[in-house]
């Protein structure tokens, strides 16, 4: 685990990263809520589960970890968070063999130790068929669904931000026996 560089009020929470460090410093964290939520120590460490950046995935990265609640250690989830590769817009070809292989790496570590899971990330694809077979993919080998995007609020970085959802490129799943308290229907 490393700690984030964001300030105290991230202190309750136990940080998990993969980073990519070739010319770019970006990756990939699971902040988990401490005392709420803590590492399952029956399944594969974060460290081998995630998958680092690489030739492979273009250096975007994946992080894997699997909790469980503090009060009911019975009550587990496999978290990922995510990045797939990006490409120019309406070419979204581009990087498919790459984001295929990436999540192929993030559905063979789920697959290791199984739990309900919430994945989320940035796919850096507009909904469309390129996201569909992402989509089906997910569904097929770990059944995963689509939760509906929720309207984003602008925020002190972005004032202006309107949310589109036809510009979406960042997405939510999650196994179907989760019930998502809040999410939109």
């Amino acid at each position: 685990t490393q700690a984030l560089p964001c300030g105290d009020f991230l202190r309750e929470y136990s940080a998990f990263c993969v980073y990519a460090y070739h010319g770019l410093e970006e990756g990939t964290a699971l902040l988990v809520k401490k005392g709420v939520w803590e590492l399952d120590p029956d399944a594969p460490s974060p460290e081998t589960a995630s998958v680092p950046g690489g030739e492979e995935t273009c250096d975007k990265t994946a992080t894997v970890a699997w909790v469980r609640h503090v009060g009911d250690r019975s009550r587990k989830l496999a978290l990922v968070s995510l990045h797939l590769k990006g490409c120019p817009p309406g070419e979204w070809h581009i990087g498919h063999e790459q984001r295929v292989y990436l999540l192929r790496q993030v559905i063979s570590a789920l697959k290791q130790h199984p739990a309900p899971i919430v994945l989320a990330g940035d796919f850096n694809l507009r909904p469309g068929p390129w996201l569909d077979r992402l989509s089906d993919l997910l569904k097929d080998e770990v059944g995963l669904l689509p939760v509906p995007s929720a309207s984003p609020l602008p925020t002190a970085l972005m004032p202006d931000f309107v949310y589109d959802a036809e510009h979406c490129i960042d997405y939510l799943y999650c196994s179907p026996s989760l019930r998502l308290v809040g999410a939109p229907s």
